[in-house]
Parts: structure tokens; C-alpha cells; sequence
């Protein structure tokens, strides 16, 4: 565990992202290898897929893959925190770049969300496009936790900020200025081992 400038006690949400800082991996990787280890012949739809843009991708992926939501490579400590929060009565928020379908999964299992922002075909809520549903969906303003270089225009505009798993990088970018809320440390296990596993390779 790193900073902590102690949490909200008001009624703005908090909103989490689900890739890198929710789980450590990238829930895109995980449906795309388990689809191509089991139909492998799967990999000549890919191109039809892509051109119709990256929200269609996952959607495709996610209608075609079915995965142990309980096995994925959750933040314990991450969660551990999110927990003690809902039992606080802070409202929680899943914000994903994910396909819904994926994100509406992981948050029934977790039993802690309040509601679920996520990506739909036509519309891939990453980065700036999370920025403009989050500020629709909440214009008195919310708190976001995230873990990528794509989530600092949302950063820059949450109340505050909470970093879990980022690179030295992307906390040099955010600041430690009094909106940062709180920074949990980056984890060993790499995202290649992940990749590895579910493709079953070796060595």
C-alpha cells in the first residue's frame, strides 16, 4: 500500500476501472487468447471484426467466450479497500473500456456496484470517451481510480484521484497534489504470465 489522504465521506462516486486496476490484466487479452485457444480458426473473423471498429471486437469476443469470472487476477488488497467502502456507504461505480457483457459479469459476481459504465458496439468508453459518460452520468462530480497513461484526462477532471498498480510515469503525471486520494502499489505478476497461461504455453 502507498499514499493515502483518507476517503470521501460525501455522497460523489467512486469510479473504477476494470483493465490493470480492478484485475491485472486486460480483459480484452484474456477473451481474445481464450477464443483463439479453443477456435483457433476463430483468428480469420478478426480482420471483419476490426473494421467495424474495437467496441465491435470485444462484443464478438464476448458473445463467443465464456470464462471463470472467479479466477480472474483480482487486486486483493485493491478490493479489499473497494469493500470497506460500499460497507461505508460510498457509491460505487464499475467504468470500463470492457464490453458490457464482460463488465455486467464481473460486477454481479463481486456483488459490491452500484451501476456499470462499459463499452457497447458503436461506443468504446476509453480515455476521453470514459470522460464524456462519467461527466454525463455524474455532473456533480466524481472520484476515479485507474491505472493507466489512457486515464489521466479523466483524472484531471475527477475531484480526486486514486492510482492502483500505476507506472512511476503516470504517478509523476497525475501529481501528488491534495486530490490525489490514494495509491496503491504496483503488483509482481506481469501481464505476459497471464497471456502465457491462458494460451498454455510452457517455459
Amino acid at each position: 500500500m502507498g499514499i493515502s489522504r483518507g476517503a470521501s465521506s460525501d455522497t460523489i462516486p467512486l469510479c473504477v476501472d476494470l483493465d490493470g486496476t480492478l484485475i491485472r490484466t486486460d480483459m480484452l487479452i484474456e477473451t481474445l487468447t481464450l477464443f483463439l485457444k479453443r477456435k483457433p480458426w476463430g483468428v480469420a473473423l478478426l480482420p471483419f471484426w476490426v473494421l467495424q471498429g474495437r467496441a465491435v471486437v470485444k462484443r464478438r469476443l464476448a458473445e463467443r467466450v465464456q470464462f471463470d469470472v472467479a479466477r480472474l487476477p483480482y487486486r486483493t488488497e485493491f478490493l479489499d479497500f473497494l469493500r470497506a467502502e460500499r460497507a461505508s456507504g460510498r457509491r460505487l461505480v464499475l467504468a470500463t473500456a470492457a464490453d458490457r457483457l464482460v463488465a455486467d459479469k464481473i460486477a454481479g459476481h463481486l456483488a459490491f456496484f452500484d451501476e456499470v459504465i462499459a463499452s457497447e458496439p458503436g461506443s468504446n468508453r476509453k480515455g476521453r470517451a470514459k470522460l464524456a459518460a462519467l461527466q454525463q452520468r455524474f455532473p456533480q462530480g466524481f472520484d476515479y481510480a485507474g491505472d493507466s497513461a489512457a486515464d489521466l484526462p479523466i483524472w484531471k477532471c475527477a475531484r480526486r484521484s486514486l492510482l492502483v498498480g500505476a507506472a512511476p510515469n503516470v504517478l509523476q503525471a497525475v501529481g501528488q497534489g491534495p486530490h490525489l486520494e490514494r495509491v496503491f502499489s504496483a503488483p509482481k505478476t506481469a501481464l505476459w504470465a497471464r497471456v502465457r497461461g491462458a494460451l498454455g504455453i510452457r517455459g
